[in-house]
């Protein structure tokens, strides 16, 4: 926008001249400094617009963050009486407090046989839970039928030589131990004779509970078992009692979502604040501010009536008068040890509603491409800057060709004046010339 001509005259009006040229291109400069000043206003907006847009992505990546700590977080168990059972957890164990009541822990089905003389022609067999198997003694002593029995069916029964007998009389007897738990009645047999001692015999009971109070006693075979999908517990030989075991993901990973979701709102709520008052950014009294801080505080304020938590106070995240959040690590770890399926579903996931897809959905309305509110400005802004370039450039091209023509039609007039003034001076000159000749001659 140089309004500097190169016009050079010879007249005595030059200067006249170029002063004309310089006001014309001044007045015909005027719109592009209008131009120029909104193409820096705009400049503006676009870098207070990509600086909103880093927050805002950022918040929204946070929120996800959560999520993934949510769901890849190995699960813990933490279990109220271990001397009483203990539990772990595998594929598809759900957050949640489980209750375990141990009606019976459940005894081994054993029994001992009676005096015997072991040598000689036997036909020794196993039976168990009244089915009889055959045995492949090779050793008929009573070391020889119990090596048989553990070697065939030691998966099921274990078999254990002891000597009742006492100094230079030995006595040995076969002691069976069903390893399953419920009335197995393990005996051995000589053919169809039971060789058992019947007061030997011990009663096997089957490990009976109750889960989560239900009005149904279960059984089980074994003092480990399932209580639900990815929940195993180990009962205690002599265990009886209600055990409350709590299910929840581990806190570490998800307070640390947390604690970076509380920083990334917090920048979010700064930049917005920037933008507004007499002091405000290049944002200042755009309608989009406000559309920005409603949805930043619906994810602040956000809470569920229909569930046991209420709101992200309750979580240890309190939004304070200045816009800030602030995280208590302490204060969510409570409340998911003792809350965990409460926690849960408070959150929910993106597409399964909860305060993640409430976050989603409200941050989708600000980034998403092509439809969210800071790329459709943004896209606004550089098209009103691409604009006015362009119109700066055309504006431009027309004031250099006023600027040349001006000085084409300037530098004309001022060889016409400069071409009179030169006669001017020669007629001037000769007049002069003879009057000074009629002087000397009178």
């Amino acid at each position: 926008m140089s309004t500097n001509s190169i016009f050079t005259g010879s007249s005595q009006f030059s200067t006249d001249f170029q002063n004309v040229i310089t006001r014309a291109v001044q007045i015909a400069s005027l719109p592009m400094k209008q131009m120029t000043v909104r193409q820096t206003e705009l400049s503006g907006e676009a870098s207070a617009l990509s600086g909103l847009d880093t927050v805002f992505k950022s918040l929204q990546s946070k929120i996800t963050a959560i999520q993934s700590a949510i769901t890849s977080s190995a699960m813990q168990a933490t279990v109220s009486d271990q001397s009483k059972l203990t539990a772990t957890l595998g594929t598809g164990a759900a957050a949640g407090v489980y209750s375990v009541n141990i009606v019976d822990p459940g005894t081994n089905a054993a029994s001992i046989t009676k005096a015997q003389d072991y040598t000689g022609d036997h036909d020794f067999k196993l039976s168990l839970n009244g089915v009889t198997y055959g045995l492949a003694v090779t050793d008929s002593t009573a070391t020889g039928v119990a090596s048989a029995i553990n070697k065939a069916y030691g998966d099921q029964v274990q078999a254990t030589v002891v000597n009742v007998g006492t100094g230079p009389t030995p006595d040995y007897r076969i002691s069976l131990r069903a390893l399953k738990l419920g009335d197995l009645d393990p005996q051995v047999l000589d053919g169809a004779d039971s060789l058992s001692d019947s007061a030997g015999k011990v009663k096997g009971v089957s490990v009976s509970y109750v889960v989560n109070n239900s009005s149904t006693t279960s059984t089980s075979d074994s003092r480990s078992f399932s209580i639900a999908d990815g929940i195993t517990v180990n009962v205690q030989a002599a265990a009886t009692g209600s055990v409350d075991i709590t299910v929840a993901p581990s806190n570490s990973s998800i307070n640390s979502a947390l604690s970076s979701f509380a920083s990334a709102y917090n920048s979010a709520s700064d930049a917005l604040a920037a933008q507004r008052g007499q002091t405000g950014g290049a944002l200042a009294g755009d309608p989009l501010i406000n559309q920005l801080s409603q949805v930043l505080r619906s994810l602040g304020t956000y809470s569920d009536s229909s569930g046991s938590i209420e709101g992200l106070k309750s979580l240890g995240l309190d939004l304070g008068a200045d816009g800030h959040i602030a995280f208590n690590q302490f204060t969510f770890s409570a409340l998911n040890s003792s809350n965990p399926s409460g926690v849960s579903a408070f959150f929910g996931t993106s597409s399964s509603g909860g305060f993640l897809q409430a976050a989603a959905a409200g941050l989708n309305t600000i980034e998403q491409t092509g439809t969210g509110a800071l790329p459709i400005a943004a896209a606004s802004v550089q098209d009103g800057i691409t604009n006015l370039t362009t119109q700066i450039a055309n504006q431009q091209d027309r004031v250099d060709l006023l600027q040349t023509q001006l000085e084409q039609q300037m530098s004309a007039a001022d060889s016409l004046i400069a071409s009179m003034e030169q006669q001017y001076s020669y007629i001037a000159n000769m007049f002069s010339a003879m009057q000074t000749a009629a002087q000397q001659y009178k």
